[in-house]
Order: C-alpha cells, then sequence, then structure tokens
C-alpha cells in the first residue's frame, strides 16, 4: 500500500471502534443487499461462465471473434474475456484479464485496457434486480442495458480514434490449449470459482457499506439531498442503485443516475478490478478514465433513451418481462449448460479420432 493511504487502515479501524453500532448496521445492510440482490443474480452465471471456459467451449467461438476484436483495438487473446464479461458482470473480465497476463497472451501495457473493456455490470442483475425488484419497471431496466452497451461502444471508439487503445492487438490468438475435464470436476471447479468471486464482492460490498453508513450517520458531511444519493453511486454499486431509486426524483432522471452508476460501478468495483489487475504491477489510471467517460456517456443515453420510448413503451416491456422474464433467463443459462456439456464431448471425441 502507498504511505500516502497507509492512514485508511487507520482511521477505519477507529471508526469501528468508536461507533460499533453503525458498523454493524453498515455491514448488516451490506450483507442484505449481496444476498438479495447480488448472488441470486450473479452467481449462476458466474457458475456458468466458468463452466463454459473450463470446458474449452468458447473457444472457437472467441477464436472467429479474435479479428474483430483486433479491428476494435482490443488484442486479440482477450476476445473470450470480453465475451464472457458482458454476461458475467463485475469483475470476472478482470480476473480473466489477469490470467491471461499470466499465461504471456497479453502485454504489461495492454492489461489495464483489456480489463477495463472486459467489465460490465451483469444484464441479469440492470433487468432482473434494478429494472424489476427495485423500479418495478423492466422496461427502464432494458433501457439501462442497452445505454450501459452503447456506452461501451462509443468510449471504446473514443479511445482507440485518440490512440490510449491496446499496443498490441495481434500478440496471441485464443488457442484450444484447455484439457478435457470430466463433468464432476468440471462442475465441482466452475462452483468453487464461482463461490470465491461472490464471496469476494461480499467482501468489498460490506466493507464499504460500513463506510457509507460512517459517511451518512456521522454528520461528516453536511445534510444535502444531492449528496445522500451522490456518495452511494461514487462508492458502491448496490448502494447507490438503492438510493436513486428511492429519491424523490422523476423516473427519467432516475435511469440517467441509474446508467451512470451501473457503468461506473462505484470505487467498490475499481478497488475489485485493481486487486486483479494489480498482481500484473500495472498502474489503474487507464481503467478509471476509462469508466468514467463510459459512464457520463451512459448517463446521457439513458436520459435521451428514456425520454424517446420509455413513456410509450413502459407497460408493454414490463407485461412482456412480468410473463416470459424468468423463462427467458431459465432458457439462457440452460444453453450455457448444454454449450459447455457439447463443448466437453466434442473434444472427447476429437481426442478419440
Amino acid at each position: 500500500m502507498s504511505r500516502k493511504l497507509s492512514f485508511l487502515p487507520l482511521i477505519m479501524t477507529a471508526l469501528l471502534i468508536i461507533f460499533p453500532s453503525l458498523s454493524l448496521e453498515g455491514a448488516a445492510r451490506g450483507v442484505q443487499m449481496w444476498a438479495e440482490n447480488m448472488v441470486p443474480t450473479l452467481f449462476p452465471f458466474m457458475a456458468v461462465s466458468t463452466m463454459l471456459i473450463n470446458s474449452g467451449a468458447l473457444s472457437g467461438f472467441a477464436k472467429m471473434c479474435s479479428r474483430l476484436t483486433e479491428k476494435m483495438g482490443i488484442p486479440r487473446a482477450a476476445s473470450q474475456t470480453l465475451l464472457v464479461g458482458t454476461v458475467s458482470g463485475y469483475p470476472v473480465g478482470a480476473g480473466m484479464t489477469s490470467m491471461l497476463f499470466k499465461q504471456n497472451k497479453i502485454n504489461d501495457a495492454d492489461v489495464c485496457f483489456t480489463a477495463a473493456v472486459s467489465s460490465f455490470c451483469s444484464p441479469i442483475f440492470i433487468i432482473s434486480t434494478i429494472g424489476v425488484k427495485m423500479l418495478s419497471n423492466a422496461g427502464a431496466g432494458i433501457i439501462i442495458l442497452a445505454s450501459h452497451y452503447i456506452s461501451f461502444a462509443v468510449t471504446l471508439f473514443l479511445f482507440v480514434k485518440l490512440g490510449a487503445g491496446a499496443r498490441n492487438t495481434s500478440q496471441t490468438e485464443p488457442e484450444n490449449e484447455e484439457k478435457s475435464m470430466p463433468i464432476g470436476a468440471l462442475l465441482k471447479a466452475s462452483v468453487e470459482s464461482a463461490v470465491k468471486t461472490i464471496l469476494t464482492v461480499g467482501g468489498y460490498v460490506v466493507l464499504f457499506s460500513i463506510l457509507i453508513e460512517f459517511i451518512s450517520k456521522c454528520n461528516i458531511l453536511p445534510e444535502n439531498g444531492f449528496l445522500s444519493v451522490f456518495i452511494p453511486i461514487l462508492l458502491e454499486l448496490s448502494n447507490g442503485c438503492a438510493a436513486v431509486c428511492k429519491a424523490a426524483v422523476p423516473l427519467e432522471v432516475k435511469i440517467m443516475l441509474l446508467c451512470f452508476c451501473t457503468t461506473w460501478g462505484g470505487l467498490c468495483v475499481i478497488f475489485q478490478i485493481n486487486g486483479f489487475i494489480s498482481e500484473c504491477k500495472v498502474s489503474c489510471k487507464k481503467l478509471v478514465l476509462f469508466k468514467l467517460i463510459q459512464a457520463c456517456v451512459s448517463a446521457l443515453c439513458g436520459f435521451a433513451l428514456s425520454n424517446l420510448i420509455l413513456k410509450q413503451e413502459t407497460a408493454l416491456m414490463s407485461d412482456f418481462w412480468h410473463k416470459y422474464g424468468w423463462a427467458l433467463l431459465t432458457a439462457f443459462v440452460c444453453i450455457g449448460v448444454c454449450t459447455a456439456l457439447f463443448g466437453i464431448f466434442a473434444r472427447k471425441k476429437q481426442r478419440h479420432k
């Protein structure tokens, strides 16, 4: 840890001792948010995405996409990371980026940028937790998700055009290097990896929830409606989304703020990603800049889309989601599992030939 930040653990320890009731309230709220909002939406996709990676089912598809990623200014080897990151949520993409670096598939100059472009908020968290559960409006969730991906494309284009993208996009293509695993071992490894990741995410959420509790209850900042929403958005994703949904502002403004919150992710997500890429001895400055620009673009997209289509399509999309949403999610998970199993059997058949 930098000497400039060495005082932070001391301050946190002092606050825990001086205000034990606040720390308990913050921790309890963090655990509740993690258990209710994150585990049901993130854990299944983390397990299935790990299964897809370990089975080698994604390797062929990732190799097909590698030329496209190179044209997008992303290293060819990161095509699989990008694919998994778009559906798994924070911080799976960063973990895979660290793995690619350790395998010498990307160089240290491209680690931070690869982690940035592979870090997405889970689409199921956005639609199900934010749209359906928090806002009671699946249409709003779809608009937030669309803004999330549009802002990624716009920010990536800006970075590449300004010469801030990956320096060596053609370093290594993904190869079918995975060893065949028995189905039992595959399931065990996938579940263990998903449990470890979701518990790590939960630890970060609890710590930042305690910090938010201290800031809000200890009168560290003046009482202000804007600050009561801005501080959670700045610090932690789930707390920020909850604060926005409770705010007395129009739905269009809520969508704009939620677009910013889900794309930025909060310092909690930044620290999670940095925890992975710090093993590669690189700075996360480009990551922070990318996420900030992307969050601002996402907020603008969300505000524009909500004013253009939300009022006309909300009832239709909400009715569709309530009737068929979970069926679609179940089908998606089943497709992922079947793809993984197909990859295993196809590889075994290849080996026997």
